[in-house]
């Protein structure tokens, strides 16, 4: 969901360099001068991972985001959280610093909307089109939660609402049986292409 930030920090007339070594379960990430590494927020708390990481929040089109959160975790140095703010501002962003909260705001409220809209569609509540179409519409959201669900994927959604319910055993972040099937047949046919 990221991808496009390498270009648009290339495009603010700062440098990237691309390596290929990822952390395993965290498939890439920035990282600053200072050595801090910046994450798209994957539903863990930043303070879970090792090293110290900040991470940032889901946006629909990172290009035309007008703000963007960051949740360093409580190891952070201060200095580091400047830098990573400089940098999405260097991009024209606003940046809100929040507290480290697994899931952030926008991609724990997607993965939601996505399972939700994915359950009543499955009970015949209405069409994937109309709930769409109810939510752009009707909300004024800017995509339906079934269209931004096919760009997250199935799986991505999965985990993320799955490490939430393990921060917060509720229930109140269990996915729905829709969504654990939707991303079973997604995993299955990329597993059919490799």
């Amino acid at each position: 969901m990221a991808a496009a930030l390498p270009g648009l920090i290339e495009e603010a007339g700062i440098d990237v360099i691309r390596k290929e070594d990822a952390d395993p379960g965290r498939p890439g990430w920035l990282e600053l001068p200072c050595g801090t590494r910046l994450f798209l927020t994957d539903g863990r708390a930043a303070d879970s991972s090792r090293p110290p990481l900040i991470h940032f929040d889901l946006a629909l089109d990172y290009r035309t985001a007008i703000r963007i959160a960051l949740a360093p975790s409580a190891s952070v140095a201060e200095e580091s959280v400047r830098s990573a703010a400089g940098l999405f501002q260097a991009l024209g962003k606003q940046v809100s610093v929040i507290a480290d909260v697994p899931g952030m705001i926008v991609a724990r409220t997607v993965a939601m909307l996505v399972d939700f809209a994915l359950d009543a569609e499955a009970r015949g509540v209405a069409s994937a089109q109309d709930i769409d179409t109810a939510m752009r519409l009707g909300v004024n959201y800017p995509r339906g939660p079934l269209d931004w669900g096919a760009e997250l994927g199935a799986g991505r959604t999965l985990r993320l609402l799955e490490r939430l319910h393990e921060e917060y055993p509720t229930g109140r972040y269990a996915a729905s049986q829709a969504l654990r099937r939707r991303a079973a047949a997604e995993a299955a046919s990329e597993g059919v292409g490799s």
